[in-house]
């Protein structure tokens, strides 16, 4: 992330969400060990508790003592409503026996077989086994412009793990056009969904302009990914990418 423009994507990676559930106490930060997710999520005040898993338990620690860093994230991980489990996502949901009002999932992109695996249909399964009836779960979902057919596959997947699965997206400077889908065992309305808590960025007349999209990285037919045909992989190795 960059320091200068993080809080558009860690915004709009959060605020869709947790305005259109009915319920927010409990919630799910898969990655995110940088604690600038959980900034955003600790806004609501109806917020209970937060169990965030980040595999890399060095991140966490550079992120909850970094002099820097803990200003940026305004001392997230250090709330006492913020739990961190350092291990694996996958692993994680596979296990899991608690449930969870939101899903947010902020893993880097699917550029190999291991992180791939986060973006199957069988790891959104898993993920949909631990998310309430009425809950949503949120991924960051790459690039719909550098990697189109990879973003797609994304928004496939999901609703292959049946899934009601919405798309958007939006501009990030330093990143480009990045985007996310949203996802629920019943179906959104996002013309719903309005914000809540202090911005930098987000408004509601914006909101609804997250969820249009260009000719040039407009849906796309796509197969899905799953954990024995990774498609994704191939799908990520995008020739525009060499413009980033």
């Amino acid at each position: 992330f960059s320091s200068v423009d993080e809080y558009r994507y860690h915004e709009a990676l959060v605020h869709p969400a947790m305005s259109l559930v009915d319920k927010r106490a409990q919630v799910l930060l898969l990655g995110g060990g940088d604690g600038l997710a959980a900034r955003e999520v600790l806004k609501y005040g109806d917020v209970a508790r937060i169990i965030l898993v980040d595999i890399d338990p060095e991140i966490t620690e550079i992120c909850r003592t970094n002099p820097e860093i803990v200003a940026l994230n305004r001392g997230a991980l250090a709330d006492a409503r913020v739990t961190i489990i350092n291990q694996d996502a996958y692993k994680f949901v596979e296990q899991a026996t608690e449930t969870f009002d939101v899903i947010f999932i902020d893993l880097p992109d699917p550029n190999n077989e291991s992180l791939s695996k986060l973006y199957s249909v069988e790891f959104y399964k898993l993920a949909c086994r631990v998310l309430t009836p009425g809950g949503i779960l949120v991924t960051q979902s790459t690039s719909p412009f550098f990697a189109r057919a990879a973003f797609w596959c994304i928004h496939h997947s999901l609703a292959a793990a049946n899934l009601h699965v919405v798309a958007y997206h939006l501009e990030v400077p330093s990143l480009g056009d990045w985007g996310f889908n949203l996802a629920s065992k019943i179906p959104l309305d996002v013309k719903k969904a309005h914000v809540q808590v202090d911005t930098l960025f987000l408004t509601d007349a914006l909101l609804p302009t997250l969820f249009e999209f260009g000719k040039d990285v407009a849906e796309i037919p796509t197969r899905v990914n799953t954990l024995f045909r990774p498609i994704l992989m191939t799908y990520y190795d995008d020739r525009r990418w060499a413009y980033y």
